[in-house]
Formats: C-alpha cells, structure tokens, sequence
C-alpha cells in the first residue's frame, strides 16, 4: 500500500480541525482518493485523475457541502435554504476554476466550524477564504468573458462568509460591478440572473457610503419588530413541549430583545457585527433542522420566524443592503409555505400542518409587507454604483473574449432518497463537464499554516485600493496595498501572518502562500 504523504499524517495531530469524520465517510473519501470515483453520482462529471490532487482534508470538505446540497434537494428543502439551491451551479464552476473551488471549500470548512466550534476548523475555513481572495483578484485582473462567471461565483460565496462590514461591502460594490461589464452576455449567466433577482427583490439596493450613526427608525419599522417579537413569545409557549425548537425560538427572542434596546446602531461595523449570529442562523439552522426521519413541521414554523426576523430588521439598516438579509430570506419563508400548503390539500384534516401554517402566519405577512414596499422601491430608477473602496475598478472594458456558454444546472423533481444511491437524473448537478487534472493540490492546512502564535490584528485597512487598469486589462492590479479581511479567526495560530502571508499585497510567490497555491504548489503523492 502507498504511504500517505506528511500533510495526512498531519491530519490525525491533536491540532487537526474536526471535519465529522464517521467510519464510513473515512471509506469514502479513501476509495474516492484512490480510484477517482466520487461517492456522489452528481460530482462525476469530470475525470478520475482530476481527484487525485487533492487532499483527504479538501475531499472531506468537498464531501461535505456537496453531500449536504444533494440531501437538502432530494428530500425537497433546498429551496428551504439560503444556499443549497446554488451550490451545484456553484460546484460546476468550481471544478474549472481553483479559487472559487477554495471560496466553496470555505464555505465547507465554516459549517464545520459552526457545528462544532472547532478552533482549528475555523482556521482552515479562514485559509481558503485567503487561497479564494487571491485568486479572486487575479481573475479581475484578467477579466474577460469565460471568467465572468467564476469572478461573480467566487464573490458571492465569499460574501456570504465575510464577517466584517467592509470586506462584504467591497464584494458587493464589485459584484455590481462585474455585472456592468457583463451586460452583452449577461443572460448566458446562470449566477448573473440569480443575483439580479436578488438585488430586484431588495429594491436594488447595494451598500454605498454609510450615513451612520442611523436616524431613529421609523414607527412602522420598529411596531413590524415589536409584532415579530410578540409572535416569539406566543411561539415559544407554543413550543414548550419541544426543548430544542423552544430553546432556539428563546436565542432569537433573546438576540432581537437585546439588538431592539441598543437601537439605534452608531456605525455599519457594529450593525454588520451584531447580524452575524442571526445571518449564521439563517445559513445552517436549515440542514440542522431539517432531520431525516423526523417531523419537519415544528422546524418550518421556527425557522420561518428566523427568516421573518431577518425581514422585519432589513429596513433597519439600510447602509448595510437588502442582498445582506432581506432578499435572502424572502424565499425560504414562502417556499416552506408552499410544501405545507400541498400537504394540507393532499390531506386537509391533517391537524399538524394547520397548525404550523397558522403559527408561520407573522413571518408570511411579514413578506408581503416586504415585498410591497421593495416592489415600490425598484420602480426608482437607480443604477449600480462601485464603490471608491471596491477592489473592482468603477470603469470597465466591454472587450473580452470570444463567447462560451458556462455550464448551467436546472433543478427538477428527483425521488426522496439518500445521496449518492441512485443516478443522478433530476439532480440539480450537472452530469458532464470538465476539470483539469494537474499535480497535486496541497489541503494548504498543515504544511501552511504557520503555528506560532503572536499578537492579534491591529491593521485596520481592510480594503483593496485599486489603483490599475480596468477589468478587462492584461495588466492587472497595482502592488499597492491590497488586502481584505475576510475572516478573523481567534487569536491562536497564524490571524497575525494576514493575507500578506498568501502573497495578495505584493502578489509575491514566496511564504505560506505559495504552498496553498491550488495549481501545482500542493505535495505530490508519494
């Protein structure tokens, strides 16, 4: 048998992130590592050797996400989700473009640390995130048309995990940035479509200068909060049977008491820092909820007062932009609504989803009021605005590249079942495509990541400052200072080494960077 190279002997330290490792998912990824035969039908669609490169630690992770959108879809609730209904789209892309494949890795390994509040689970979610952001801003530099989508892909997955205001703002402002340029193709663009319908639900409203401190919210806004947190409260008595439901609705009643007395808020960082716990809720409280082999009806009605919470604080803080909670949750709410009202004409007299409707009846009025009011806001004519602090330069080339239509993934009706049992028509994955193979991807965690510990971040410039050509251009970016703080992981390991250690202010090749490259840098199975 072939020895396993250092980085997984590195795995089993007592420092190792916990990734769930189960007896038969280690199977798995080991057959998965030594044929090329991915477990899930819905990720062959490259070839075998593309596998090789990789990891056991990033098969874990790609593992993970991938296992966790097939359940979410084959048993009818990705559409309960904020993200699992984009993830194919997201995987296609991926497996032809290394950063936004290390943007989904992190997203992976942040679940993971979400779920089991794994320090170093964290820290390699934080790395990825570092290894996707310089290959995020290398593709702007070589903007063109066959990487538009993966600049758009990569983006919004990394906004999705930013945890500082100015990060996310900045990939927002480029995003509609990104979308500027792609306006003669951009209806080739799965991922385009997607975010403009976002952004159409949200009034079209995307973060610009902050006006902080906020104005006193307005009596409409603040009575819509105070009726969300009188449905908590009746919710929760309702629940009292169910510890877990009536423990989760008691954190969100806690968590909107609390934020609803410091109102208002003084600056766009603390608004941002105060939503993350909520923003982490509406993530993964979903796939945790939604159990196999259990009642979802209680889990319907308690995660519909999530996202309605999201709903009735989105005009709140408008500074921070509708894509960050609003338009996001519009679709889960009535997407849960509608599976129970199919139930309940299926099976009228069934008592338990009258009930859950009758107990999701806030959060549902809850839409319509938002709906309403971002339906009037849109009819405003406004135009994408990049921001002075973007890492995307305002003034765009049109010229690109000769035209090729990106993969594209529809989802459709597939039976109930577990992934991977069955093939995979009606899977939202697309069945064809390809990867390249090359040498062997490092996992970029243990050979990487220096240890020593040192003094936390005291550097406060978050944010790119462009000051080179346009997207389009060959020239790519200045060797200015350059850097985003995506993620600050705490204060043991490498938070202090920052994103110069990957190369991104200098764009050097040297450092910890260098070995977490994802084209050919990783060590060669021996």
């Amino acid at each position: 048998m072939d020895q396993p190279p250092v980085v997984e002997e590195s795995a089993r330290s007592p420092l190792s992130p916990d990734l769930q490792m189960t007896p038969e998912v280690e199977r798995e990824l080991e057959l998965w590592r030594m044929t090329g035969e991915p477990p899930f039908p819905e990720l062959r669609m490259t070839s075998k050797s593309y596998w090789h490169r990789f990891s056991s630690i990033d098969l874990r992770l790609i593992h993970h996400i991938a296992g966790l959108s097939i359940d979410m879809h084959q048993r009818g609730y990705s559409g309960c989700t904020v993200w699992a209904q984009k993830m194919p789209a997201f995987l296609a892309i991926a497996l032809s473009n290394d950063f936004v494949l290390s943007a989904v890795l992190a997203l992976s390994a942040s679940h993971l640390a979400w779920q089991t509040k794994n320090t170093e689970t964290e820290h390699l979610a934080y790395q990825h995130r570092g290894v996707a952001l310089k290959g995020l801003h290398e593709a702007i530099g070589a903007f063109a048309r066959d990487n538009s989508e993966a600049i758009l892909a990569a983006s919004m997955l990394l906004s999705w995990q930013a945890i500082e205001w100015r990060s996310w703002a900045s990939l927002q402002q480029g995003v509609s940035t990104v979308l500027n340029a792609m306006r003669p193709w951009i209806h080739e663009s799965e991922i385009a479509n997607y975010i403009e319908s976002q952004r159409s639900v949200a009034g079209a409203r995307t973060p610009v200068t902050p006006s902080f401190p906020q104005t006193q919210p307005r009596t409409e806004d603040l009575a819509r909060l105070d009726q969300a947190t009188a449905a908590l409260h009746d919710l929760r008595a309702r629940l009292a049977n169910n510890a877990e439901l009536s423990d989760l609705t008691s954190r969100l009643l806690l968590f909107l008491q609390d934020l609803r007395r410091d109102f208002p808020l003084q600056a766009p960082e603390e608004a941002f820092e105060r939503l993350q716990e909520l923003r982490q809720w509406l993530f993964w409280l979903p796939p945790a909820l939604f159990r196999p082999g259990e009642s979802d009806l209680g889990a319907m009605a308690v995660l519909s007062h999530f996202f309605g919470v999201a709903l009735a604080l989105d005009p709140l803080f408008p500074e921070i932009g509708g894509s960050y909670l609003g338009s996001m949750s519009v679709m889960p709410i009535e997407d849960m609504q509608r599976v129970l009202l199919a139930r309940r004409a299926a099976h009228p007299q069934e008592t338990g989803v009258i009930t859950a409707l009758s107990l999701m009846d806030v959060p549902l009025r809850t839409v319509s009021s938002y709906k309403a009011k971002q339906h009037f806001l849109a009819q405003r004519p406004q135009s994408y605005q990049a921001s002075p602090h973007s890492p995307y330069p305002a003034s765009v080339s049109q010229t690109a590249s000769s035209p090729e239509a990106m993969p594209r993934s529809v989802y459709a009706h597939s039976p109930m079942q577990s992934p991977g049992n069955h093939p995979s028509q009606g899977s939202p994955y697309i069945t064809s495509g390809s990867g390249s193979s090359g040498a062997r991807r490092s996992s970029g965690y243990f050979d990487a990541v220096p240890r020593a510990s040192s003094q936390p971040y005291e550097d406060n410039n978050y944010m790119y400052n462009y000051s080179g050509p346009p997207l389009g251009s060959s020239a790519g970016y200045s060797s200015g200072q350059q850097r985003m703080e995506s993620h600050r992981p705490p204060s043991s390991g490498y938070e202090t080494s920052s994103f110069q250690a990957y190369g991104i202010e200098t764009g050097d090749t040297s450092g910890p960077r260098a070995e977490t490259e994802l084209k050919g840098k990783g060590k060669q199975r021996e």
